[in-house]
């Protein structure tokens, strides 16, 4: 049911989105509580309330309802679990919508290695296999150096991408402690 109710680069754009905004090396234990929850059969009662709006049930400790929008999956979701941002309990819905429409063990082996570019080469030409060394022929790199690059361009990049990362990971008031219970997960843990 899901597998056309759901659409296929509205699903991708949102893993998209997921890889680029929870980095695997920083955010794996997150990202791999979630893969488990689905992986255990622990989401249940999953509905497509919308073109992109998906809810369901992830039983972790307690049965939480949770509710993703595949449109802006890394703004617009619900979760009673109180954690502020992506919980394991939103990525367990992605990893069962996802994987009853693709491979979400091929996701996850992208995601590990950080291959963002993979995935989106993936989505819009799926069937074009060239050799690398003709793909790179005439075709600029992402973040191209051109012989005319000064210190000033190269400040501008930098200053512009620190702000997207920013603007990112600053939602409220207390974004410096959830940014650093994300980062060093055991200074979360009240072991006293």
């Amino acid at each position: 049911m899901l597998q056309t109710t759901v659409s296929k680069p509205l699903l991708k754009q949102a893993a998209g989105e997921l890889l680029k905004e929870l980095p695997f090396p920083i955010f794996h234990n997150l990202i791999q509580k979630g893969r488990d929850l689905s992986r255990n059969g622990l989401v249940y009662n999953v509905m497509v309330i919308n073109s992109h709006e998906v809810e369901g049930v992830v039983s972790d400790i307690t049965p939480h309802d949770v509710m993703l929008d595949l449109a802006n999956i890394t703004r617009r979701h619900r979760c009673p679990c109180g954690t502020d941002g992506l919980c394991p309990h939103i990525l367990a819905l992605f990893f069962y919508v996802y994987g009853n429409v693709f491979d979400s063990g091929e996701l996850f082996r992208l995601w590990k290695k950080g291959q963002i570019e993979a995935l989106r080469k993936e989505t819009t030409a799926p069937l074009e296999r060239e050799p690398l060394a003709q793909k790179r022929v005439g075709k600029p790199t992402a973040l191209s150096i051109t012989q005319n690059e000064t210190v000033e361009d190269w400040w501008d990049q930098f200053e512009k991408q620190y702000q997207d990362f920013f603007s990112r990971h600053q939602n409220g008031q207390n974004w410096p402690y959830r940014l650093a219970f994300q980062l060093l997960p055991k200074l979360g843990k009240n072991e006293g």
